[in-house]
């Protein structure tokens, strides 16, 4: 008894640093692998109390190309309170995003998707009790050209970043 009154508040003090930990690692490696995007960390929000849904909070971070201005990276990241609330993240999403043209993704997480058309990308996955979301826009869609040729060459970029900014994200975690 008396071992677990001084191990459990060491392993509770522990997660919350790996929390914090992961999501200063996710800022320092997308400093330092991708230098020409600037930005991080937005906000965080904690989860609602409804039993229906999965509990944890979400973290939102973006970034902008440097040399762009129409260029956009939004990560959301949803840090659950079990492996079965990221579970259910990443079925909800995939859900929700109705278009489920995206395709299934290896080596990135436990399980991840991805879709991208006209110079935008996003791409989910879940590794652990941490889901992620990836959206990637190099051109504005209120005025871009969906049928010019090089939107296919954007198209490409977009999902070669979310792919990679997704692999610096799984690193952390």
């Amino acid at each position: 008894m008396v071992c677990l009154a001084v191990i459990l508040p060491g392993l509770i003090a522990n997660s919350a640093q790996t929390k914090e930990a992961m999501l200063d690692g996710i800022v320092r490696a997308m400093a330092e692998k991708e230098p020409e995007w600037q930005g991080g960390k937005v906000h965080s929000m904690p989860g609602t109390p409804d039993p229906d849904r999965p509990q944890g909070t979400v973290h939102d971070f973006e970034w902008k190309r440097k040399d762009r201005t129409a260029t956009l990276a939004r990560l959301h990241i949803f840090y659950g309170d079990s492996k079965e609330d990221a579970v259910r993240m990443l079925d909800w999403s995939q859900m929700m995003l109705s278009i489920n043209e995206s395709e299934p993704l290896e080596n990135i997480g436990e399980r991840a998707y991805q879709y991208a058309k006209n110079g935008n990308s996003w791409l989910t996955f879940r590794k652990g009790n941490v889901f992620a979301q990836v959206n990637v826009s190099l051109v504005d869609l209120r005025t871009a050209d969906k049928a010019a040729l090089h939107m296919l060459d954007l198209t490409v970029e977009a999902r070669e970043t979310a792919k990679r900014f997704a692999q610096h994200v799984a690193n952390q975690i």
